[in-house]
């Protein structure tokens, strides 16, 4: 059966894979100058997704714990 290898069990005809070096790629080509226009770009898109639940989680916990405080709370008649 021979010695196969995990990844390289059987062979495709008509399959061209393509690649370059890591040193073409240049992978961080211009991020230092574009980073924060990308930044600005990205978080003033998402704003209007993200804040209105935290928005709406925030007022939930602050209802939750006044509510928590108040039923937990003693009365006068049981003193």
């Amino acid at each position: 059966m021979g010695h196969l290898v995990w990844g390289a069990m059987s062979k495709m005809k008509g399959v061209v894979t393509h690649s370059i070096s890591p040193f073409e790629a240049r992978a961080f080509t211009g991020f230092f100058s574009h980073a924060p226009a990308n930044a600005y770009r990205r978080i003033s898109e998402n704003i209007v997704n993200v804040v209105p639940p935290f928005i709406l989680a925030y007022g939930v916990y602050v209802w939750a714990n006044k509510t928590s405080i108040e039923m937990h709370r003693k009365g006068a008649a049981h003193h």
